[in-house]
């Protein structure tokens, strides 16, 4: 198991309770100083940290979704708030000041079924939706609180389950039940389409995400393997470099990984999965290879839903699980 050398200690550091079904997806707001939660009570919440590291529900947001709110998305200001539905919407929330009330500004709809990820691009002109109608949209923001969908893409063969920016190119990659990972990328005339179709899972891919120069991409499985994938800079799809297959780790969990995130400041990158357990591992050999730095089994009393590290770089990570609670974890040496 890749964790048996893990040598840093991660430590359960606050619970958010309030949810009443399983917490599908948790995201820190680009300051660091809020959360977002969403999922199977077809609610998403809104957390706020005081001076002394406790957290409190500052907000409820209800009544737009009528199914599961599968994920939720920060724009890059943090003014905004994208969730994705099982009722086939995605909702586009403007954030409130502190004693205001959040509101619902658009409801963007299209896609035929469940809608599973929603992303916003590095400068919140654009927004890309995925869902099991084997879809994957790009919105794009005409004027304040107004969408038009620029490209409705179909080369996928199964539902799409992720969708990811490149962190410094408006070049979209996205991850599937037909095992593959695809490109897109506009044109000179905008018009979109599928550069390339990436390979190297045996299972469905089920999440993704780029280090912060852009240079790694890192995606996981229904196969447990997490894959590391190297750019190269001799090619380039709509801005964003080419990649391939640099570096794999067959057993990164026990059973399926649902989701992965790179931190910015360190490289470090967490997974989680259907086998309760959080995982942190380091870069090795300039950022090439990955080792294993720290793990929490048990992390939730089931399936973890999701993972992420504060953008504070101050070694927090916040995650979600079936078990209807969101946990915060601090990692240190």
């Amino acid at each position: 198991m890749a964790s048996a050398s893990a040598s840093a200690r991660l430590e359960c550091v606050a619970e958010l309770r309030g949810h009443t079904d399983r917490v599908w997806c948790a995201r820190w707001a680009p300051s660091g100083a809020l959360l977002a939660t969403c999922g199977g009570d077809h609610t998403v919440r809104i957390w706020a940290c005081d001076g002394a590291g406790a957290w409190a529900c500052r907000e409820t947001l209800s009544d737009v979704h009528t199914r599961t709110v599968r994920r939720c998305a920060w724009s890059p200001s943090g003014a905004q708030l994208a969730t994705a539905s099982f009722d086939g919407t995605v909702g586009v929330w403007e954030l409130a000041r502190p004693g205001g009330e959040t509101e619902c500004s658009a409801t963007l709809e299209g896609h035929e079924n469940e809608v599973k990820d929603v992303a916003w691009n590095r400068t919140g002109g654009l927004l890309a939706t995925c869902g099991r109608d084997k879809s994957v949209w790009i919105w794009e923001v005409v004027e304040e609180g107004e969408f038009e969908c620029a490209s409705v893409l179909r080369e996928h063969t199964q539902d799409v389950k992720a969708v990811v920016w490149h962190p410094h190119a408006d070049t979209l990659f996205s991850a599937s039940y037909d095992d593959s990972i695809r490109v897109w990328a506009a044109d000179a005339d905008g018009e979109w389409a599928c550069c390339a179709a990436l390979r190297a899972h045996e299972s469905t891919v089920w999440a993704l995400a780029f280090d912060a120069a852009g240079e790694r991409l890192y995606s996981v499985s229904e196969d447990r393997a997490l894959v590391v994938w190297k750019a190269d800079s001799e090619q380039r799809y709509g801005g964003a470099p080419a990649f391939a297959p640099h570096a794999r780790l067959d057993r990164a969990h026990a059973r399926t990984v649902f989701c992965v995130h790179c931190d910015g400041a360190s490289g470090r990158v967490v997974t989680a999965g259907a086998d309760d357990a959080l995982r942190v591992f380091e870069p090795t050999d300039g950022g090439d290879g990955l080792r294993p730095l720290a793990e929490a089994r048990g992390a939730h009393a089931g399936d973890v839903n999701s993972a992420a590290w504060s953008p504070r770089a101050d070694g927090r990570l916040c995650t979600a699980g079936d078990d209807r609670v969101v946990r915060i974890w601090q990692l240190s040496a």
